[in-house]
């Protein structure tokens, strides 16, 4: 165990398998330990054929790749990479959540603007249901996306 050493974690169980996700959460606990996604552009979008540069790339479900089988990144979105990591692991709910958000703005070197709820910081919330799915998005204090469900 290298504490210093901070692991990126894409919990897709595509990329890295579950019990991969669940030994890296418990080798190196929430403190080191950033989720990310490696998202194609288009995660959220129905499966067919996308472009990526110069390159088409197939989306079926939860895999998204090249011609020829390729990974072409990932279909993963945040809000599912904390759902992911607390089902792989067994993690509480508030280290899945310092995993996406303080973890990685420490990292980007902007933690003390991003990644936790303080008074002065920015205001940058995703509201979710207990499933996981998104209720509304806030960046700096202002509504930029509510689901239609809640109007």
């Amino acid at each position: 165990n290298e504490p210093e050493l901070l692991a990126e974690v894409i919990a897709d169980g595509v990329h890295l398998a579950p019990q991969t996700v669940r030994l890296a959460i418990r080798a190196k606990g929430p403190d080191g330990i950033a989720l990310i996604t490696d998202a194609f552009s288009a995660a959220g979008c129905p499966d067919g054929t996308y472009t990526l540069g110069s390159h088409a790339v197939f989306v079926k479900g939860d895999l998204c790749t090249l011609a020829d089988g390729t990974l072409a990144g990932s279909m993963l979105t945040m809000n599912r990479a904390v759902a992911n990591a607390i089902a792989f692991s067994g993690c509480a709910l508030a280290d899945a959540v310092k995993m996406a958000t303080l973890i990685p703005a420490a990292v980007a070197g902007c933690a003390g603007r991003k990644g936790s709820i303080e008074r002065g910081k920015d205001a940058d919330l995703a509201l979710l249901r207990p499933d996981f799915s998104v209720v509304a998005t806030i960046v700096e204090g202002e509504v930029v996306y509510e689901d239609a469900r809640n109007t």
